[in-house]
C-alpha cells in the first residue's frame, strides 16, 4: 500500500553545488529506485538548527513530499546512516502531510489579566 510521506532533511551547510545536487539526487533516487513516486521538493535554505549536529549550527534545509510503500524509508534510512553529509531526517504521514503543526487559536486578552477589549 502506497502512502503519502514528507520528509524534511538537512544537508551540512559548507559544501559545493555538485555536491548538494548529488545529495539530492540520491535521496530521489532512492525514493523512485525503490517504487515511490515524487510529488514535490523544496529547498528551504540555510536555517540555524536548534542543537548542533555533526559540529555544525547550521544547515541547509530541504522538503521532499513523495508517494511509497514503508519499504522506500528503510532505504532512506541506510543512505542516511551511511552518507556523512546528511546530517538528519523527520518523515511524517498521513494526516500530518500537508497540515500546519501550530493551529492557531483565539486568545482573549482577559484570560491572561488584561482588560476585555
Amino acid at each position: 500500500m502506497r502512502d503519502k510521506y514528507e520528509m524534511m532533511y538537512i544537508v551540512k551547510p559548507n559544501l559545493d553545488q555538485s555536491t548538494y545536487d548529488g545529495l539530492v539526487s540520491k535521496v530521489n533516487d532512492t525514493i523512485t529506485s525503490n517504487g515511490g513516486e515524487l510529488i514535490e521538493e523544496q529547498v528551504l535554505g540555510v536555517r540555524a538548527i536548534p542543537q548542533e549536529c555533526c559540529g555544525e549550527t547550521k544547515g541547509v534545509f530541504y522538503v521532499t513530499q513523495f508517494n511509497s510503500n514503508a519499504s522506500v524509508l528503510k532505504k532512506l534510512e541506510q543512505l542516511f546512516t551511511v552518507t556523512e553529509d546528511l546530517m538528519r531526517k523527520m518523515v511524517v504521514t498521513g494526516d500530518s502531510v500537508h497540515s500546519p503543526i501550530i493551529k492557531p487559536i483565539e486568545i482573549k486578552s482577559e484570560e491572561f489579566g488584561g482588560k476585555p477589549k
